[in-house]
């Protein structure tokens, strides 16, 4: 069992393990070049069906024009999922009200629109989303509708926001625990990209991402006890030390579990194997607050 380091990072490069979640993709998927963004959201929607009935969350942060929004509505025809463009208490609710435990997860867009209102506002609905996200909602009363959950339901979030927002705000969404209920998936371009971005949008050539289908368990299936030996997390311990995760390093540590099982569910198995934790390596290196390059080789350091 290999541990993650520079040495085996580097040696990864050769390796030839295969990805087995399919994707479609167009020209403007090739222009951004989110492959390992869009494994890692795929991931959080496979976790919504494992025996854990807790549901991952993930908070993509890059700079703005970077496809953090349209990567993440590629996958918004999957079954338990649902979006919600306004990201209001009220949008959050209804949704939750209206299909029940068939929502796993929830997409907002645009977590900046959140932030950036009124600072009770704001309060509010993040209060809403660290409840749904960790201890789960046992009821649900407006005017409008009602509706009560027993066990509580858990739903994930999967929501972006730019570095500046982010960078802003750090420390009051540290301060409130917000940080350590979501995956941080951090990345930046070269110039290159972004000139090529540009170019697009120039031309007035269309941005949208193909779609994306995964081959989701079914929503009333008994959700799937995936096995996985502590020897394989264990492998990630250099990562998570190394990382700005100071206070909450066992909830990461329970994240990277959860992916491991997730990536062994999408390939049909049952119990985690070396494939899994080869993957999530490559995955992982982006699991932090560095905003790396994207697309560049895996185990080079920025310039």
């Amino acid at each position: 069992m290999r541990e993650l380091n520079k040495e085996n990072i580097n040696m990864m490069k050769n390796d030839k393990y295969i990805y087995h979640i399919k994707y479609d993709i167009n020209e403007v998927d090739k222009l951004y070049g989110l492959g390992l963004l869009e494994r890692t959201i795929a991931l959080c929607l496979y976790s919504g069906y494992l025996k854990e009935r807790k549901p991952l969350s993930l908070l993509i942060i890059a700079p703005p024009s970077s496809g953090k929004s349209e990567v993440l509505l590629k996958f918004r025809r999957n079954q338990g999922v649902s979006v919600v463009n306004q990201g209001t208490r009220y949008g959050i609710n209804k949704v939750i009200a209206s299909r029940g435990a068939e929502v796993k997860h929830l997409i907002i867009p645009d977590l900046s629109v959140v932030l950036s209102a009124h600072p009770g506002i704001a309060g509010d609905i993040l209060s809403l989303i660290s409840i749904m996200t960790e201890e789960g909602i046992d009821s649900i009363q407006t005017y409008h509708f009602s509706r009560y959950f027993d066990p509580p339901l858990k739903v994930g979030l999967l929501t972006a926001v730019t570095q500046e927002d982010f960078n802003k705000r750090k420390s009051r969404l540290r301060k409130i625990g917000f940080w350590s209920r979501f995956i941080p998936f951090s990345y930046s371009y070269d110039k290159e990209v972004v000139d090529k971005v540009l170019t697009y949008v120039e031309r007035g050539e269309s941005l949208k991402m193909e779609e994306s289908r995964l081959d989701l368990p079914g929503l009333h299936t008994k959700p799937v006890d995936v096995q996985c030996d502590a020897k394989y997390v264990h492998g990630f311990r250099i990562f998570i030390k190394e990382q700005e995760f100071k206070g909450w390093e066992p909830r990461f540590q329970k994240h990277i579990r959860i992916l491991l099982k997730s990536h062994a569910l999408a390939n049909k198995r049952t119990e985690v194997i070396e494939e899994d934790v080869m993957e999530i390596m490559k995955i992982v290196l982006y699991l932090n607050f560095n905003f790396s390059l994207i697309g560049q080789e895996v185990g080079e350091d920025d310039e």
